[in-house]
């Protein structure tokens, strides 16, 4: 399945958390897919994949770790 023209990678543990419910709503208004950072699945494996599968664009949330490696896979793959 091919992904949308723009992916999110989020980190959920970034912050107090409260932010979750309204990135959510905000990302699915826009039809936005949404890719949850956790044990085992990495900011940029997770970008690195959303590429692969055809995103045109990444946007980060989440803290400086989250951002830099979301914008590191941007700069490689040539994407936004």
């Amino acid at each position: 399945m091919a992904a949308p023209s723009i992916v999110l990678i989020l980190n959920p543990m970034s912050g107090s958390g409260v932010h979750q419910p309204s990135v959510h709503r905000a990302a699915s208004t826009r039809q936005i897919d949404i890719r949850e950072v956790h044990a085992g699945y990495r900011a940029d494996a997770l970008a690195r994949d959303a590429v692969a599968e055809s995103a045109q664009a990444l946007v980060a949330a989440g803290g400086d770790g989250t951002v830099s490696a979301v914008a590191r896979v941007a700069v490689e793959r040539g994407v936004s």
